[in-house]
């Protein structure tokens, strides 16, 4: 095709990326083996992106729409460390975007995989085949995911322990402590000291 912008992107330690296509021809080079090639919308998620580039074709429609995202707990990010090397969600899926939306806009509402499958017009197995074949995650592992980066979020902004664990869905400050201590080996006021004495 006929290339006419070309944005490079170099590699990152504690930083994202996200691309969003909102209309194609774009292909991105260097974040697989077999790189992907979008012309519907479509979201990609880098959480260890390495060097890479997309070649947008504006002349034949291309739109593209490209952040950054900033990773907080130093080295390390257990969450990001356990997704694949490319998330990639098609924006024409309906079904799961009906899904997602939902835990994005109210992350403290209750969700089993039944309430989560019925919000994407699916079947439990189904949804729960098509939720990991999309996200890298199981349903419930992308919500609990999801959650504990709204909750590092909140923190950093300075909101207090009790409220934080009510904006995510936890019974308490204290369920919420054990959850975060589980996913990255510290207590709240340890991991806030943490990326405050990096900052």
């Amino acid at each position: 095709m006929a290339i006419d912008v070309i944005h490079d992107f170099n590699q990152e330690a504690l930083r994202g990326h996200i691309h969003l296509v909102k209309s194609g021809p774009v292909q991105a080079i260097g974040v697989q083996t077999d790189a992907p090639h979008s012309t519907a919308p479509t979201l990609l998620f880098l959480p260890r992106p390495n060097t890479h580039r997309l070649l947008a074709d504006e002349k034949s429609g291309a739109d593209v729409v490209c952040a950054t995202v900033q990773f907080g707990g130093g080295g390390k990010n257990r969450i990001t460390d356990s997704l694949p090397g490319i998330v990639l969600v098609e924006l024409a899926d309906h079904r799961l975007a009906k899904t997602l939306s939902a835990i994005h806009d109210d992350p403290a509402c209750a969700r089993d995989l039944s309430s989560m499958a019925a919000l994407a017009d699916m079947s439990r197995a189904r949804f729960a085949l098509h939720s990991k074949e999309i996200t890298g995650e199981t349903p419930a592992d992308y919500l609990a995911s999801w959650r504990l980066m709204r909750a590092k979020d909140l923190l950093k902004r300075g909101r207090p322990l009790k409220h934080v664990a009510d904006d995510v869905g936890d019974a308490s400050a204290s369920a919420f402590t054990r959850a975060l201590i589980r996913k990255v080996g510290c207590s709240p006021t340890s991991w806030l000291n943490n990326i405050q004495e990096k900052a």
